[in-house]
């Protein structure tokens, strides 16, 4: 384990890129601090990613995580502490693992696998359009399909996160600077969201999650 730090704030996007910079010609992954993983979450994911040559980001599921929350979407899934982590993790996977993988316009910053090969295609993160944080991800997402890759979304990983823990008080400010911005190079985002978030796979796999819960 390498850590390197930063003598002052230089933002979270450039704090990024200087990481994936340093990684190399490795994949990378972004992992929030803020995050509860599980048994084999890595592997999952880069069994995703390497499903097909065109696979740029892969996400997994995750109980708060706006749009890659499950089984209910853009809330606060509350997981029960009356039975371990663990085994409402194995449930869900129980109930997911022939699912298929699910094209998206955008991963997740929370948690997001990247190839390598898409980095040598598209180059990092804009860290001049974001600098702070929030929409750089699904700017970079969104570069990379036009490149001609595939963000995938992961039925058999599921990661816990906090959410809230990164910016509090800024937050409400930097979500709506960052849509702006990507809106105005990609303003057929929010309707690919739109459909992709609530395509007939999505729906079951949301409804998979659920069943999970109910156990």
């Amino acid at each position: 384990i390498k850590v390197i730090t930063n003598e002052f704030n230089q933002g979270y996007t450039k704090s990024v890129n200087k990481a994936i910079n340093y990684a190399g010609s490795d994949d990378i992954l972004l992992l929030n601090s803020d995050t509860i993983v599980s048994f084999d979450w890595l592997f999952q994911l880069k069994i995703t990613a390497y499903s097909s040559t065109d696979v740029g980001t892969v996400t997994p599921m995750s109980n708060n995580a706006g749009a890659f929350s499950f089984p209910v979407i853009h809330v606060d899934n509350i997981i029960d502490n009356k039975k371990p982590i663990e085994t409402l993790i194995k449930s869900i996977l129980l109930h997911t693992f022939r699912n298929p993988y699910i094209s998206l316009p955008t991963s997740n910053g929370f948690c997001m696998y990247i190839r390598r090969d898409l980095i040598n295609k598209i180059g990092v993160f804009d860290d001049k359009l974001f600098p702070r944080g929030y929409g750089e991800e699904n700017h970079f997402c969104m570069r990379a399909i036009k490149a001609g890759y595939q963000n995938l979304i992961c039925p058999h990983a599921y990661i816990l996160h906090t959410k809230t823990a990164s910016f509090q008080g800024e937050k409400k400010v930097l979500v709506e600077q960052g849509y702006n911005t990507l809106l105005k190079e990609f303003p057929s985002y929010p309707i690919k969201v739109k459909k992709a978030f609530n395509s007939d796979a999505m729906n079951k796999l949301r409804s998979d999650v659920h069943r999970a819960f109910q156990d």
